[in-house]
C-alpha cells in the first residue's frame, strides 16, 4: 500500500485483471438485457403458480421447451 499526504495508507490502482473482469461482467450484464428481450412467448396452458411475465423474463426464445427436450429432461432427471 502506498501513504498518502496525510500518511495514512491509500489504495492501489485495479490491476489488469481486475479491470479486465470489471469489463468482462459488463458486457455480459449487457448480453443479458438483450437476451431478456428475445423471450420465448408464454404457451396458453402455463402450470399453475407461473405468470406470463416469470416466463418471459426467464425462458430465453433459443431454449423454448419442446417435446424433444421435455422428454430428454424426463430421461435426465
Amino acid at each position: 500500500m502506498q501513504r498518502g499526504w496525510w500518511g495514512g495508507e491509500t489504495m492501489r490502482p485495479p490491476s489488469g485483471v481486475a479491470l479486465s473482469l470489471a469489463v468482462l461482467l459488463f458486457a455480459q450484464a449487457g448480453q443479458a438485457q438483450t437476451a431478456a428481450k428475445e423471450a420465448a412467448p408464454p404457451p396458453a396452458d402455463l402450470p399453475p403458480g407461473v405468470s406470463a411475465a416469470l416466463w418471459k423474463l426467464s425462458v430465453p426464445a433459443s431454449l423454448a421447451p419442446t417435446p424433444e427436450r421435455v422428454l430428454l429432461g424426463e430421461k435426465l432427471l
